[in-house]
């Protein structure tokens, strides 16, 4: 009995984690959605990569690259999954550099483009 109590435990504890991963991927991608609904988004892409923007933009002194110039090792980026997984910022698709903004704006807000 005891050994079947510890198996539902553990069961239940994987269970619980699995669904707080999935409702997280969730709400980034609900984030990605609606981020810049507000005008930020368009905003710190006009002041970040200017009129050379784009999601190709290089900063060539501090290295940052994309639409939203996002720094390859530090900053907001290096907290992200995709960071985590070890994806350089270089190989970002737009699609995905909308998503790591997304992301970023979810977890830090727009501090880290000093505001809207």
């Amino acid at each position: 009995m005891r050994r079947h109590l510890s198996w539902s435990v553990l069961t239940f504890v994987a269970l619980a984690t699995a669904t707080v991963a999935l409702l997280a991927v969730l709400l980034v991608n609900v984030v990605a959605l609606y981020a810049g609904n507000d005008g930020c988004a368009e905003r710190i892409a006009a002041r970040e990569s200017g009129s050379s923007g784009g999601y190709d933009a290089v900063n060539r002194s501090s290295g940052a690259y994309g639409k939203y110039q996002l720094l390859p090792s530090r900053g907001a980026y290096a907290e992200t999954p995709w960071a985590r997984a070890g994806r350089s910022v270089y190989s970002l698709s737009p699609d995905e550099q909308e998503q790591v903004f997304a992301y970023i704006v979810a977890h830090d807000g727009y501090a880290p483009w000093g505001g809207c």
